[in-house]
């Protein structure tokens, strides 16, 4: 956070100045607004208030004026405090804001032992829960951010250098020794706010070891320009800095921007936000009979459906026609009843990275698209998820670039009202299958195939907002072109599932409703071996 905001820290007999949220070398002072449709926010500390001979801050006004969320900081180093920290957090949520607490962190600091000073910081940060009226620096709802790690070049300590005088490895090992001590304090992993510059330079560009953590960016260019390669989008962008000194600070506020909707910034605030308690099935049913069918796109670019019987079998060999002109597009995925009453639907995605949604009509007939999404390029294993938010909308699971597993919920005309992240690692797995309640909970599951050909079953339940996985006794899942599931295919009302072997053949893995053994023996499903040709089968 851009500023010259200095607390003095005593180190034994002398002093240090730390600056929290450090200008970022060669910024302009005059930046034109991001987008307005990015939610606003600001961000404060002690210098915005009487404490420093300023006015306090008017969160009535800031609300009306357009701001949706602040960051507010909470403490810096091991001592440094913000004192009127209570007043602004207080002040900020009865305003109607979304808001959340940062910390300024010295790894160089109290001591010599980098682990333990990762530890004290991140409890001295944690200890500043009793100074909210609610005991907590993050509670469910959707108004309290996650925490913020505030890690940024030092340009304060005169006697050693931007990066603390420590090595990327050792910065590395800090940062997740404190995240891990606020994420067991506080109860959320912390968002890291930091600029490309110290990060590439200090803790090293390559790490893929904090993708599953949020980016705030440091940027005060027309654009929020290039991001560390640690992750594969920002998620905060603090675009204009404000004047942070005594007795001269104003109104005159960080600026920051929120890269989503304001659902979105809800779910960032809490994973859960929004949920329901729906465990109605989404049918892939495309002709009424409320029996799943089974979706395919040629390799010409046809769509058809071939009926199923809810007995484990197609009543048919035959298919029945719903469009055609999807030969260009490169990835699909197929999604039940948006509700109850409505209609099947299928996503398709371009070689331009632009996410399309076809309605499926009631005599299962593509509809006109709608553009459901932009910039999916990068997104892989795009795999309808079913209902992961109990709201009886069909959402969809992704893979970012970096291996972020983000579900997308639904909105109900095929579009997305915001992402929910479930962690990352996700780039190592070769298969995702969603869409089935394979647990006999009622709640959307999903399917996992990693490079050894073995298959994982990931449990979920709305109410939790994430994922626990346990990997299944039985292995050689890489024997299978594809995975898919359109759900409960033999009527029992259980989630089956569908391989397509390297010979073109299908068979069926009838679903037993239970986590330990998910599955029966596998059963041929037909004879043709022409379905390994398809370019999507669902």
């Amino acid at each position: 956070m851009h500023r010259s905001i200095r607390r003095r820290v005593a180190v034994g007999l002398a002093t240090v100045t730390v600056s929290a949220l450090v200008a970022v070398a060669g910024a302009s002072a005059a930046v034109a607004a991001p987008s307005s449709s990015f939610p606003k926010g600001i961000d404060v500390s002690e210098w915005q208030s009487h404490f420093q001979g300023n006015p306090d801050v008017n969160w009535a006004a800031q609300k009306a004026a357009g701001v949706q969320f602040a960051l507010i900081k909470a403490s810096g180093g091991y001592k440094v405090t913000n004192e009127a920290f209570a007043d602004q957090w207080n002040g900020a949520y009865n305003a109607g804001l979304i808001r959340g607490a940062y910390h300024l962190a010295a790894p160089n600091l109290p001591s010599t032992n980098l682990t333990k000073n990762a530890l004290t910081q991140a409890d001295y940060f944690a200890s500043k829960a009793s100074d909210t009226a609610q005991g907590k620096l993050w509670s469910a709802g959707g108004q309290t951010l996650p925490p913020v790690l505030d890690i940024e070049k030092n340009n304060q300590q005169t006697t050693i250098n931007a990066c603390f005088g420590m090595t990327p490895t050792q910065l590395q090992s800090w940062i997740k020794s404190y995240l891990a001590e606020v994420t067991a304090k506080v109860g959320r992993t912390p968002i890291i706010y930091t600029s490309r510059d110290f990060w590439t330079e200090c803790v090293g560009n390559s790490t893929k070891t904090f993708a599953g953590t949020a980016l705030w960016q440091a940027s005060y260019d027309s654009t929020v320009g290039a991001i560390p390669s640690s992750w594969a989008t920002w998620t905060m962008w603090q675009w204009r800095e404000g004047k942070n000194t005594a007795g001269n600070g104003g109104t005159d506020y960080d600026q920051d921007v929120y890269n989503g909707t304001l659902t979105s910034l809800h779910l960032l605030a809490d994973p859960t936000y929004g949920h329901g308690t729906s465990t109605a099935p989404r049918l892939h049913d495309f002709n009424g009979d409320k029996k799943n069918d089974l979706l395919v796109v040629s390799s010409a670019g046809g769509a058809y459906f071939y009926k199923g019987n809810a007995k484990g079998y197609l009543l048919s060999s035959s298919s029945v026609a719903m469009g055609s002109g999807l030969k260009s597009y490169n990835a699909f995925a197929a999604v039940g009843k948006i509700k109850s009453s409505g209609y099947a639907g299928l996503y398709a995605r371009s070689s331009s990275g632009t996410l399309y949604y076809f309605p499926i009509g009631a005599t299962g007939k593509l509809g006109t698209r709608v553009t459901a999404a932009k910039g999916w390029s990068a997104l892989s294993n795009i795999t309808s998820a079913g209902d992961f938010n109990g709201d009886g909308i069909a959402d969809l699971v992704a893979v970012d670039k970096v291996g972020v597993l983000w579900a997308y919920l639904g909105a109900g005309n095929g579009t997305f009202k915001g992402r929910v992240q479930f962690g990352s690692g996700w780039n190592s797995k070769t298969a995702l299958v969603g869409a089935g309640d394979f647990t006999g909970d009622g709640n959307a599951d999903l399917l996992a195939r990693d490079s050894a050909g073995r298959l994982a079953l990931y449990t979920h339940t709305p109410s939790s907002g994430s994922l626990r996985g346990a990997t299944l006794a039985s292995s050689g899942w890489n024997s299978y072109k594809r995975l898919f599931t359109p759900g409960d295919i033999t009527g029992d009302g259980k989630a089956d599932l569908i391989g397509v072997g390297t010979s073109g053949k299908t068979y069926l893995f009838p679903g037993t409703g239970k986590a330990a053994t998910s599955f029966a023996a596998r059963k041929a499903f037909g004879s043709s071996t022409s379905w390994g040709t398809r370019l999507f089968v669902g």
